[in-house]
Protein backbone atom coordinates (compact mmCIF):
# COMPACT_ATOMS: atom_id res chain seq x y z
CA UNK A 1 0.00 0.00 0.00
CA UNK A 2 1.78 3.15 -1.29
CA UNK A 3 1.55 6.29 1.72
CA UNK A 4 -0.45 8.96 0.95
CA UNK A 5 1.58 12.45 0.55
CA UNK A 6 0.67 15.02 3.33
CA UNK A 7 2.06 18.49 3.96
CA UNK A 8 3.66 19.28 7.51
CA UNK A 9 0.83 21.33 8.75
CA UNK A 10 -1.32 17.98 7.78
CA UNK A 11 0.88 16.14 9.87
CA UNK A 12 1.05 18.28 12.40
CA UNK A 13 -3.13 18.89 12.61
CA UNK A 14 -3.40 14.89 12.97
CA UNK A 15 -0.74 14.76 15.51
CA UNK A 16 -2.60 17.90 17.75
CA UNK A 17 -5.85 15.99 16.97
CA UNK A 18 -4.10 12.36 18.34
CA UNK A 19 -2.80 14.28 21.27
CA UNK A 20 -5.66 16.38 22.03
CA UNK A 21 -3.17 19.57 22.42
CA UNK A 22 -4.36 21.84 19.84
CA UNK A 23 -2.00 24.60 20.98
CA UNK A 24 1.34 22.33 20.51
CA UNK A 25 3.68 23.65 18.59
CA UNK A 26 5.12 20.98 16.39
CA UNK A 27 7.74 20.66 13.60
CA UNK A 28 7.98 18.05 11.06
CA UNK A 29 10.96 17.68 8.79
CA UNK A 30 12.57 15.24 6.53
CA UNK A 31 14.82 12.88 7.52
CA UNK A 32 16.44 10.38 5.46
CA UNK A 33 14.16 7.71 6.41
CA UNK A 34 11.55 9.73 6.32
CA UNK A 35 10.29 12.12 8.47
CA UNK A 36 10.10 13.20 11.92
CA UNK A 37 8.28 15.24 14.75
CA UNK A 38 10.00 17.48 17.22
CA UNK A 39 7.33 19.20 20.22
CA UNK A 40 8.31 22.26 21.77
CA UNK A 41 6.72 22.57 25.16
CA UNK A 42 7.14 23.73 28.74
CA UNK A 43 10.86 22.59 30.47
CA UNK A 44 8.84 20.41 33.17
CA UNK A 45 6.52 18.97 30.47
CA UNK A 46 8.27 18.35 27.14
CA UNK A 47 9.71 15.16 27.49
CA UNK A 48 6.61 13.74 28.47
CA UNK A 49 4.76 15.03 25.45
CA UNK A 50 8.09 14.23 23.13
CA UNK A 51 7.27 10.97 24.32
CA UNK A 52 3.89 10.45 23.60
CA UNK A 53 4.36 12.40 20.14
CA UNK A 54 6.66 9.71 19.07
CA UNK A 55 3.94 7.15 19.29
CA UNK A 56 1.79 8.71 17.26
CA UNK A 57 4.53 9.60 15.11
CA UNK A 58 5.59 6.06 14.50
CA UNK A 59 1.79 5.29 13.92
CA UNK A 60 1.45 8.09 10.80
CA UNK A 61 4.79 7.33 9.52
CA UNK A 62 3.32 4.41 8.34
CA UNK A 63 0.68 5.93 6.49
CA UNK A 64 2.10 8.98 5.71
CA UNK A 65 4.91 10.60 3.76
CA UNK A 66 6.12 13.89 3.72
CA UNK A 67 4.62 15.83 1.17
CA UNK A 68 8.73 18.34 -0.58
Amino acid sequence: MAKKLKSAAEITEFIRQALKEPELRVDIYSTPYGWHAKAYAAPHVVLEIQMKLNKVSRELQMLYQLQS
